[in-house]
This record gives C-alpha cells, sequence and structure tokens, in this order.
C-alpha cells in the first residue's frame, strides 16, 4: 500500500511512499534518505491512504465500494452501488475501520 503526505515534513509533503504498517491512528512510511531507508510516522490524518476498493457494511450488508476522491480536512469519498441500481456516496475518515 502507499499513501501520499499531506503535511509539511521535510521534503515529504504531496509525495508519494510505501506504507510500512498501520497501528490505530498511526502510519508509518518509508523515506529514503542518503541511500538508507528510514522510517517516519505519521496520524492517520495526515496522509491520503492510496486504497482504490474497499468494502463496506451498508444497508445490512457488505458492499463493493471505489475511491472517488480525497479532501485533507473531510476525509475520503467512496461510491458503493445497490442491488437495485441506485449508487450512494460515504464520506469516510479512516478506509481501514469503516
Amino acid at each position: 500500500m502507499k499513501a501520499i503526505v499531506q503535511v509539511n515534513y521535510r521534503d515529504m509533503k504531496g509525495n508519494e511512499y510505501q506504507v510500512h504498517e498501520i497501528v490505530s491512528n498511526r502510519v508509518t512510511l518509508e523515506y529514503k534518505l542518503s541511500g538508507q531507508t528510514i522510517l517516519v510516522d505519521f496520524n492517520i490524518d495526515e496522509v491520503q491512504l492510496l486504497i482504490n476498493r474497499i468494502s463496506l457494511f451498508r444497508n445490512q450488508a457488505e458492499r463493493d465500494a471505489i475511491f472517488i476522491s480525497y479532501t485533507y480536512k473531510k476525509g475520503y469519498i467512496y461510491e458503493y452501488a445497490m442491488p437495485n441500481g441506485k449508487r450512494y456516496r460515504n464520506l469516510i475518515k479512516n478506509p481501514l475501520n469503516n
């Protein structure tokens, strides 16, 4: 999984990095510095996780949802479809805990 840094920290803002681990609301990213890989911790709100598809529990069932967009302050927007063809969008703070 990869993530994009959303806050000013060194020269990392706006760049994509490999996720090393996610524990609770902390995300650890791998950062290459002078040929070495160092691990940098961020709060889950400080990075955009690049997850294209997730499973949401909505309307008494698991629904497959696709990524629509991301805003730094509000979170992720995912869209899912119902069996009758209607499509709905959900605003989610953390796509790992939905």
